[in-house]
């Protein structure tokens, strides 16, 4: 198998299915999943257990090579493996395909062949600009022509015909990729032990996670099949924080961002309108809901470029990779919230290098067992850079990875913790935190 969602089930209908013999095996019973921290299986059968290496799965659970998988008790079972050279890169475009609709769930073969059909010619021009062969997303971006205000204007009024088809199509491709999969490991954690004064912080820095990401674009309204989870924070005013990257994250497409999201860009870009649904849960039990049109965000330095496909159609994309590069990143909700963290804007522009910072938030989901159990991962950085650095806080040591985005960044001022900026963006060891003190 090479696609990233495989489902088990009694019925031929199943990319690994059983026959009419195997009673204990439900339709569906269990999937396998490609996320980004490696491979899970998530039980789908209400009635019958999933195992993994004779112990229940509950939600999902890893899964190593090797690992044991029994659908039921007394069901069947199968052992996972991945093979040596795991890699499909030698394999032509059309191959892929091929073993992508084989595995596909039967039902569905007719509709996911158009859509691959629809990747070919229209995500395929539009994503990876295939001029005679693939060239990846980065290039295609510094390509594109920017675009003046008019010349946007006029793409989107000439081409309205044009557009509407391939919004369409897209809207197709969207609606028929597998599920959400979300950024969330579960687990402990082993390391670093906050001090108890860190502690009495951890209820107001929530962990956040997309209930449903909605598209509307000429009169259609659908669901995207995409998902993330990261930090957000109440400040002592009533202010909920994040990054904006977390609330907008079509807008932060790279090369290795899915084909989802890449095609959500697109919609935004031309006229549709993208809304993201995501919960914010509180150590201390509180959960707040939002969307990401109730946040305050700086748009000001996106960038707009128009993109020619080889039919000749115009379609426009939309960059805001630089705001992590000049202290935008940042996403601001008034909440009725009466109690917050404490902060100070006036010193997050004025740290001097080797200050050292602390940080709290949810790398790869860690922390998150459960709604009932949520403490966020404490961690350590120093500032790298007097002062700031294009409207950022540059860092090193960083102790911050993946999922804390958003979260909150602390310093102490006689021994108490004061929020001076939001975790923004990685490089290597070092990287990017947005001040307080560039949010307006």
């Amino acid at each position: 198998f090479i696609g990233d969602y495989i489902e088990m089930g009694r019925g031929n209908q199943y990319a690994v299915n059983f026959g009419e013999d195997c009673g204990t095996v439900s339709r569906p019973h269990a999937a396998i999943v490609r996320t980004e921290q490696g491979w899970v299986i998530k039980p789908l059968s209400a009635k019958n257990p999933t195992l993994l290496n004779r112990m229940p799965v509950q939600g999902q659970a890893p899964l190593n090579n090797g690992a044991e998988i029994q659908l039921s008790y007394e069901g069947p079972r199968l052992l996972f493996l991945i093979p040596a050279n795991n890699s499909v890169a030698s394999m032509g475009m059309t191959a892929r395909m091929k073993a992508v609709v084989k595995e596909a769930v039967r039902p569905y073969k007719k509709t996911l062949t158009a859509t691959l059909v629809v990747f070919l010619l229209i995500i395929g021009g539009l994503v990876y600009y295939m001029n005679g062969q693939q060239t990846n997303f980065k290039n295609m971006i510094s390509k594109m022509e920017k675009v003046s205000k008019q010349e946007r204007d006029s793409i989107l009024s000439n081409n309205a015909a044009g557009q509407q088809r391939l919004e369409n199509k897209i809207a197709r491709l969207i609606k028929n990729q597998a599920p959400p999969q979300y950024n969330n490991t579960g687990g402990g954690y082993t390391g670093t032990t906050a001090a108890s004064s860190v502690q009495s912080l951890y209820g107001n820095v929530y962990y956040i996670r997309t209930d449903k990401i909605v598209a509307e674009f000429n009169g259609q309204t659908f669901e995207c099949p995409v998902g993330l989870s990261g930090t957000g924070f109440l400040l002592n005013d009533g202010s909920f924080v994040t990054a904006r990257h977390c609330v907008e994250p079509w807008y932060f497409i790279k090369n290795e961002s899915s084909e989802a999201m890449k095609a959500i860009n697109v919609i935004a870009s031309n006229g549709g309108k993208i809304t993201h649904y995501f919960t914010a849960w509180s150590p201390s039990g509180g959960k707040i809901s939002f969307k990401s049109t109730d946040f305050v965000i700086d748009r000001s330095q996106d960038e707009e470029g128009k993109y020619k496909e080889k039919d000749g159609t115009e379609v426009l994309v939309t960059l805001a990779t630089k705001s992590l590069d000049n202290g935008r990143d940042w996403a601001v909700v008034k909440t009725d919230g009466k109690s917050g963290l404490s902060f100070n804007v006036d010193l997050s522009s004025k740290l001097p290098a080797s200050t050292k910072l602390y940080v709290l938030g949810y790398p790869f989901g860690m922390g998150v067992n459960s709604a009932q159990d949520i403490k966020p991962i404490y961690s350590e950085c120093q500032v790298s850079r007097d002062g700031l650095d294009n409207g950022k806080i540059d860092i090193s040591g960083r102790g911050f990875d993946q999922g804390n985005s958003g979260g909150p960044v602390f310093a102490m001022v006689d021994n108490k913790y004061y929020v001076i900026g939001i975790v923004s963006a990685e490089y290597g060891a070092q990287g990017y935190i947005v001040p307080l003190a560039s949010i307006h």
